[in-house]
């Protein structure tokens, strides 16, 4: 598996949030991450959620919002 495939296959099956507001809508939603983990590149905190139909619809929702 090249690394290409590798990230397509995280991003499938997870869904990364770098935006503390997002993180904070899925979580008044009821939806809960996984971890909270740190980019040392970009210094930034993001959260991983398991990616389902429902939290993508929540997301959706979301971007109509905001």
């Amino acid at each position: 598996m090249t690394k290409e495939e590798h990230d397509v296959e995280l991003r499938r099956r997870f869904i990364f949030v770098y935006n503390h507001n997002k993180m904070l809508y899925l979580r008044d939603q009821g939806y809960r991450y996984l971890f909270k983990s740190y980019n040392s590149k970009t210094h930034s905190v993001f959260y991983v959620f398991d990616r389902t139909p429902e939290i993508n619809q929540a997301l959706s929702e979301y971007l109509e919002k905001y």
